[in-house]
């Protein structure tokens, strides 16, 4: 975010990447999704109160010198009017209409005039960073006024229920935003264009809307769903975030966010590269994904076949964090982006989950069936009967009868006839009950890249890099 789009990173010729990420943090409420996001605004939005307030003292200096000088143009205007007037009349007091006609075009020359002074003396629109308006209408004027560049940060945000319900929204903006090409919208004077727009958006969800997010078909048909990151921390996502550490970077973020927004204005596009190590890991973890997808992840396919565009995304943002001071002096290393690859694989449970029969969409339906299941009389129930009065399919009910036997609230007896009685654990009424999404382990590379197949040199060759791995070295290269 605080990168402002200034930046993006040339994997090789003919791939560009803009520093840009659409995430999504998927957690219960009161699981600390406010207070991260919050964290994550706060150096930023020391910078920004920074800059609009030097900015609307410049504005106010602005909008004195406009005021001046259009009284100057008014006491102008009337003395010249007060001469012509004279002239018309003549001294035997008739209206001479030609004079008359030049009167009033010289009259349009000075309310140009007047008009050009006014556009020239106008200040610039006020700082922004954080876009609140989450209409696509709202989205464009933004971009507009901001050099086509703006972030949305919410932890509660009711954009992508928007994006699922409301079918005149511009999801080509969003698109387009994501790899900073041309996009074209209609107005109502015609046909308007943003050349590079971009939009860095992080947002905080419950389950039950992430879940109407990533099934809706409208959205998956466009490819929208697979440029955002589902990431799901599990409960008290507040235990996972070390404040301190953020907190103790944040000149590093402040600096960028202050050169970055300096720079936009400019229009010129800074561009990062990367050294030949580095792309060689690229290629690498390009024949790994084809892997996957072979290996019963088809599933997510759309996701997978832009996981490598994402490390690289990554790679390039915490490179600029690492060299803040001059990124584009230095290419990537093979170290950033092997942390860059390492943070993409670890979304691939997260990504699965979300789009998984027995994930996400279960754990929604569940939550459902407990309402359901609360409000009855006895402490057992059929399947019949619970997709009878809540009007699920029997391939909705299952996952998610399997999902509340996992955490413990049912046991699930098959009869003769392959229906289901199920008995309701007895602490079911006795304890407030939270089902928890804990995605398993990130998955290591795949077995089909065999080790003597990559040079002694490359660092894919060694053992892999963990999470752990990855963010503790970044952190001993901050120290």
């Amino acid at each position: 975010m605080a990168t402002s789009g200034v930046y993006q990173v040339s994997v090789r010729p003919g791939w560009i990447e803009q520093i840009v990420l659409y995430v999504m943090i998927i957690a219960d409420s009161g699981s600390g999704k406010s207070r991260l996001i919050n964290m994550v605004k706060k150096p930023m939005n020391a910078v920004m109160d920074e800059k609009r307030a030097r900015h609307d003292q410049t504005a106010g200096r602005q909008a004195f010198i406009a005021k001046e000088q259009m009284k100057s143009i008014n006491k102008m205007r009337q003395g010249e009017r007060n001469k012509l007037i004279k002239e018309m009349l003549g001294k035997d007091g008739r209206c001479d209409y030609n004079k008359l006609i030049q009167l009033t075009a010289e009259e349009a020359v000075e309310a140009h005039n007047a008009i050009e002074q006014v556009e020239l003396a106008r200040p610039d629109s006020r700082p922004s960073l954080f876009l609140s308006d989450g209409t696509s209408k709202g989205i464009q004027a933004a971009l507009i006024q901001n050099h086509e560049y703006q972030a949305i940060c919410e932890p509660e945000g009711g954009l992508p229920l928007k994006m699922v319900h409301d079918k005149g929204f511009d999801l080509d903006l969003l698109l387009k935003s994501y790899d900073g090409e041309e996009h074209q919208y209609v107005t109502s004077d015609g046909t308007a264009c943003l050349k590079r727009p971009r939009l860095n958006i992080l947002y905080g969800i419950q389950p039950g809307v992430a879940a109407k997010f990533f099934g809706c078909d409208r959205l998956n048909e466009r490819g929208l769903t697979a440029r955002f990151l589902p990431i799901f921390p599990g409960f008290q996502a507040r235990q996972n975030i070390e404040e301190a550490v953020l907190h103790e970077d944040d000149h590093i973020i402040q600096h960028i966010l202050t050169t970055c927004h300096d720079l936009k204005r400019d229009g010129v596009v800074r561009v990062m590269r990367l050294d030949e190590d580095a792309e060689y890991m690229v290629a690498e973890f390009e024949r790994e994904l084809e892997h996957w997808i072979a290996d019963g992840f088809e599933h997510i396919s759309p996701f997978i076949n832009k996981l490598r565009g994402t490390a690289c995304r990554l790679a390039a943002a915490l490179h600029l964090w690492l060299n803040y001071q001059n990124p584009e002096k230095t290419p990537i290393s093979a170290q950033t982006m092997a942390c860059g690859i390492e943070l993409a694989r670890s979304l691939m449970p997260h990504v699965d989950y979300a789009y998984n029969q027995h994930g996400l969409q279960a754990h929604s339906t569940a939550i459902r069936l407990l309402e359901w299941i609360e409000k009855l009389p006895k402490n057992h129930f059929e399947l019949r009967a619970a997709l009878q009065d809540t009007g699920l399919k029997k391939s909705q009910a299952l996952p998610a009868l399997d999902v509340l036997e996992m955490h413990d609230i049912i046991r699930q007896i098959v009869t003769t006839n392959n229906s289901r009685i199920c008995v309701v654990n007895s602490n079911l009424y006795s304890q407030q009950l939270n089902i928890v999404v804990t995605p398993q382990p990130a998955y290591g590379p795949s077995p089909h890249l065999a080790s003597n197949s990559q040079p002694q040199n490359n660092p894919l060759s060694q053992p892999r890099m963990t999470v752990t791995d990855a963010m503790e070295w970044l952190a001993s290269t901050l120290k």
